[in-house]
């Protein structure tokens, strides 16, 4: 830092508006001075550049642009030696000047932005507005700035009082001096009143337009507006004008017409009484076309001549447009209280850019609740109209009104408002309502008052709002619990609720010397930001050795309404900082308190199950919730054997590990090694399949990670409905990495264990399930010569089974070889739950009986498939059947319940975990006595048995229960 006798200073010194009134207009000019030298000066935007000529006080808003700011010293006003403003008492010639033909001009710093090439901001000092010399005022800008930094902005508003001045038009001109060098720029034209015609330029139907400067050589006092044809040339009289004395010196010198009625679409030109066309610049007469040798008589396209007959470029006609205007809310309702008091209000036109808009409530509210409305919003009022009770309004930062922008309707009376908007200077207009009710005080609270969960899952709170869509939620308190976890909260859709998850097992995390927030949006419709975590805990991540997680007990959950603003270091926000070590929320300042349980997190057991091989990426991209479906739907069947090509899904019912699951760490936390036995290398838990081995041999653990490295790699789906997640993946991989020597037959333990050392929250257990992985085999079904006999018909089955996972498609393929009769069909078939499947072929009369062929089983998702080839042949008529299927020992049941144990007698349920399904395996007898087992005949089909129906029934409701739930 440096203190005020040695900081660069630079003077911005830019002429907003220097008026002076003479002949009935105003010319605008300016000029500034700094010690600047050789400094280039533009003016960017000065708006509003037409006013009303009943207009009092007018907000302009200007851009000046200079290229570079050296030191300045005092402020010299108006020429004369003054007080320096920031009183370091050197001196100087630096000025700016506004002169206003009557009234103050209103500026201070907090309307002033200066910004350098970076967009950085540069302070602003002081701003002084001294009078001098009657109405002169002189607006000086003092900032701290460095010269390198150049080129610069100077923006702002400035207000004017227009009170009694007669329409009138000028530039207002921007001039850098020096001493030694000048610099200067002007501005677009302002008019006070009707617009200043222009030739070859666009206007829009409603404006009031002048021409002035008009003379003898005009020819007459009465001018016509006509039409100009394809050809440009004049054509129909549309409007006849009058020029009136505005100089009082007897000369008919002005005109001043609307473009209206005829004239408010289409292109025109001005004639004078003698048939000559009319030039016009920037409102002021500047030739006409009297049809000289250098262009026909009234081609408005052509070289124009001046008063000396000297040629002008372009021609004389003038575009009019009807400009359209959209101005309409986003939605029908806003509150009156809270943070639901805003509202986006849409102004547009697509034919224009650059007007402004008057806005009024059909008299149903003032001025000042009009000007609070949209300056509250994001829009400025340029000036007010008490007794129409109607204000002229822009966009922020803007030259325009055009704006898709807020409006705040805080303290605003209930009831419904017609909202009308007309842009100033033409007949565009929209309306619409918007109803604003008694939206009461703002609160945000919660749904439940106690929430509980596991240490290390997902907690889903939800967060109910009203008279507002922003709340600030925290969960813990520095006070009660040493840590707290705050998050802005917004209500996306409005309806009042957002959802928020937090999970328990980010909590305290650092990442690249940055918090993780474990707090997230619950849903699409609500968003969080601004992240803030409090207290001295901080979370222990154990890739391998001792970890730390929150602690088991009740936390604080506080929610207030507000936003951002409010989070430390606001003013006037809720959270006190603390000094140097803030906490965050504290009880006394909740809207609204409840609680979350952490508790122990616990593991149930390990259940294995397969899916055919060509479900294996849509299990992998199904949510959890999902994967049951699977399994009512007959494609996923728990099981201890698996076929080597088939999909694994390994459930694990365990607590505590959704947040890992969610946070993308569950592969790395399950162990690298898969060593269970080595508690060292591992963290919080290990999943790992154990492959049988030799005796005295070592144990050959292949981990998640090893799996990962194959192909397909490893999905983890985690389900909080039942605290169970899945790892999916195939079996090829796991056969792959068992350090490539598979078998048929190879047995395999999965086995997820948590470690008690490691952590503080997870005891040391482990459970088990034990599995085979073979290759895959399918017989066909064979009279008791060992042949299929087939009638020459149509629907012809062939059945059979197989340990292919249930659900999975086969194809059987009846190949002949004969000369007469050579065919070769492959019907379809499914795997059903027992393991059985039955192809439908069809023959008919070009079908020879005692054509012979031959039989195979084909499944090409598998690496290995047994399927020896079976001979038969067709014969006329009804075949005879064939032997009895064989029968296969299988159970089914859901992920997430009660499971049936295959390769028993009598279904084994493990521990409950939601809901209960005890499957009834062929051959043995149910509850009710009914006898099972018997062939099944083609109008039942196989797999298909009464007691597989009631089954499916009962498992298609308890899901439905559960989903309920």
């Amino acid at each position: 830092m440096t203190n005020n006798s040695d900081k660069l200073r630079s003077l911005i010194l830019a002429a907003l508006m220097v008026f002076s009134v003479f002949a009935g207009s105003i010319a605008l000019s300016g000029s500034a001075a700094a010690a600047v030298g050789n400094s280039d000066v533009s003016f960017d935007t000065l708006q509003p550049t037409n006013v009303d000529d009943t207009a009092g006080e007018v907000t302009h808003a200007y851009s000046i642009s200079v290229d570079r700011l050296d030191e300045g010293q005092e402020v010299n006003i108006d020429g004369e030696t003054g007080s320096d403003i920031d009183g370091d008492d050197e001196t100087g010639t630096s000025t700016i000047e506004v002169t206003v033909p009557v009234g103050d001009i209103n500026a201070d710093a907090s309307s002033i932005s200066v910004t350098d090439d970076d967009g950085n901001d540069v302070p602003v000092q002081a701003v002084d507005t001294s009078s001098t010399d009657g109405d002169v005022r002189t607006l000086t800008i003092l900032v701290d700035e460095d010269s390198d930094n150049g080129p610069y902005t100077v923006s702002g508003d400035l207000v004017v009082d227009w009170s009694d001045v007669d329409r009138a038009s000028g530039t207002v001109d921007v001039t850098v001096n020096d001493g030694d060098s000048t610099g200067s720029a002007s501005s677009d034209t302002v008019s006070i009143g009707a617009t200043p015609l222009d030739s070859q330029s666009t206007f829009y139907g409603g404006q009031e337009v002048y021409v002035e400067g008009l003379d003898s050589e005009s020819a007459g006092d009465e001018y016509r507006v006509l039409t100009v044809d394809g050809d440009d040339n004049p054509n129909n009289l549309r409007r006849l004008v009058t020029a009136e004395d505005t100089n009082d010196d007897g000369s008919a010198d002005t005109i001043t017409f609307d473009l209206d009625g005829q004239i408010s679409e289409g292109d025109f030109v001005i004639v004078n009484a003698d048939g000559d066309t009319v030039r016009v610049d920037d409102g002021e007469f500047a030739g006409i076309d009297d049809g000289d040798s250098n262009t026909d008589n009234g081609d408005v396209s052509g070289t124009s001549q001046d008063s000396n007959g000297e040629n002008l470029a372009d021609g004389e006609q003038f575009e009019v447009v009807s400009q359209d205007l959209t101005a309409e809310f986003d939605d029908a309702a806003v509150g009156n209280d809270g943070t639901s008091t805003t509202v986006n209000y849409d102004i547009d036109s697509n034919v224009r850019g650059t007007y402004l808009v008057n806005v009024s409530a059909q008299g149903d509210l003032d001025t000042d609740e009009l000007s609070g409305i949209f300056e509250n919003g994001d829009f400025t009022v340029v000036t007010e109209y008490e007794d129409d009770d109607t204000i002229t309004v822009r966009a922020d930062g803007s030259n325009s009104a055009e704006l898709d922008g807020e409006l705040n309707f805080d303290e605003i009376d209930a009831g419904t408002y017609t909202f009308e908007a007309n842009v100033t200077d033409t007949s565009a207009s929209d309306s619409d309502d918007i109803e604003v009710t008694d939206s009461g005080d703002a609160e945000a609270g919660f749904a439940d008052n106690i929430y509980s969960d596991a240490v290390g899952d997902v907690t889903n709170i939800s967060v109910e709002m009203t008279s507002t869509d922003t709340a600030l939620v925290q969960v813990g308190s520095v006070d009660n619990d040493g840590y707290g976890a705050l998050v802005e909260v917004t209500d996306d859709d409005e309806d009042g609720v957002a959802y928020i998850e937090f999970n328990s097992y980010q909590a305290g995390g650092v990442s690249g010397g940055s918090s993780i927030n474990p707090i997230s949006a619950g849903d699409d419709d609500t968003s969080v930001s601004n992240f803030n975590e409090y207290g001295d805990f901080d979370r222990t991540l154990p890739s391998s050795g001792e970890g730390d997680f929150l602690d088991t007990g009740d936390y604080d959950l506080l929610a207030v309404e507000g936003d951002s603003d409010d989070i430390d270091g606001s003013a006037d926000g809720v959270i006190d900082d603390g000094g140097s070590n803030p906490e965050g929320l504290t009880r006394g300042e909740a809207d609204s308190r409840a609680s979350l349980s952490l508790n122990d997190p616990s593991v149930e057991n390990v259940q294995m199950w397969t899916a055919p091989a060509d479900t294996l990426s849509d299990l992998q991209g199904a949510d959890a919730e999902d994967i049951p479906a699977y399994a009512q739907a007959g494609n996923l069947t728990q099981t201890s054997s698996i076929v080597k090509g088939d999909t694994v899904v390994a459930q694990i019912e365990a607590s505590g590990f959704e947040g890992a699951v969610e946070a993308g760490d569950y592969n790395t936390l399950a162990g690298a090694s898969g060593d269970i036995e080595n508690e060292d290398d591992n963290g919080i838990f290990t999943m790992a399949f154990e492959e049988d081995s030799a005796p005295n041999a070592p144990d050959n653990f292949v981990s998640i990670s090893d799996i990962n490295a194959e192909s397909d790699g490893v999905t983890v789906r985690y389900d909080d409905e039942v605290d169970a997640h899945y790892v999916i993946f195939s079996s090829d991989d796991l056969a792959t990495a068992s350090n490539g020597d598979y078998e048929d037959g190879d047995e395999y333990t999965a086995n997820f264990t948590t470690y008690d050392d490691n952590t503080e929250q997870y005891d040391d257990n482990s459970v088990t399930q034990d599995f085979t992985v073979d290759d895959g085999e399918a017989e066909l079904d064979t009279n008791a010569d060992d042949e299929i006999v087939l009638a020459n018909a149509a629907g012809q089955e062939v059945s059979g089974t197989t340990n292919l996972a249930p659900g999975t498609e086969i194809e059987v393929e009846l190949d002949s070889e004969a000369s007469d009769d050579p065919f070769v069909k492959r019907p379809e078939a499914t795997v059903q739950a027992d393991g059985t499947f039955t192809a439908v072929a069809d023959f008919g009369d070009e079908n020879n009986a005692g054509t012979e062929f031959t039989a195979e089983v084909l499944q090409n998702d598998v690496s290995e498939l047994d399927s020896d080839e079976v001979d038969g042949r067709l014969v006329e008529g009804d075949a005879p059947v064939t032997d009895t299927p064989n029968e296969t020992d299988t159970g089914t049941a859901t992920p997430g319940t009660d499971t049936a144990t295959p390769d028993t007698d009598t279904a084994t349920p493990d521990e409950p975990m939601d809901m209960t399904d005890t499957a009834t395996e062929p051959g043995t007898e149910p509850a009710d006595g009914n006898e099972t087992g018997e062939t099944p005949t083609s109008e039942e089909g196989p797999g298909f048995t009464a007691a597989l129906a009631l089954i499916a029934l009962v498992a298609a409701a308890l899901l439905a229960v559960r989903r309920n739930n």
